[in-house]
């Protein structure tokens, strides 16, 4: 069964690519920020995320305080272009961290090993075809495939 992978950020010039590349492997959804991730997490189940820290209506760390306020051990990939990228990668207990602009190949190798792990096991310390479900990436020739 092909794992689902909920790509987080508000920039879809990060966002759009990010999930092109990641469908080859798996099937993924975009959120442009918190507040969407959460609706889309209360409608389907996802097996990792791919987070940005700084967004509108509601950023990574407010979405990833309500993720384990509902109790959802889902991994977390922290990205983003904050200075302080790995003192909240460590403050929020993600699986991992990247900074922007993303290592694409390196993200992708850590989201293998991440979902090869019960998901207890997927935090840091402190090919099947997928699918891209997103009307502007489809509209692109990027949807749904």
């Amino acid at each position: 069964m092909t794992k689902r992978i909920l790509v987080v950020d508000d920039d879809a010039d990060v966002a759009e690519p990010l999930a092109i590349l990641l469908s080859r492997t798996y099937d993924v959804d975009l959120a442009a920020n918190g507040a969407d991730a959460v609706r889309r997490i209360e409608r389907g189940h996802y097996d990792a995320i791919v987070l940005d820290l700084v967004m509108p209506v509601m950023d990574g760390s407010s979405f990833k305080a309500w993720l384990d306020g509902q109790g959802l051990d889902i991994p977390v990939v922290l990205v983003s272009g904050s200075a302080d990228l790995v003192e909240r990668a460590q403050q929020l207990g993600v699986a991992d961290h990247f900074a922007k602009p993303l290592d694409t190949a390196a993200l992708r190798a850590r989201l293998a090993a991440i979902l090869d792990r019960p998901p207890s096991q997927s935090r840091i310390a402190g090919s099947a075809s997928g699918a891209v479900r997103n009307p502007a990436l489809a509209a692109q020739g990027g949807g749904a495939r």
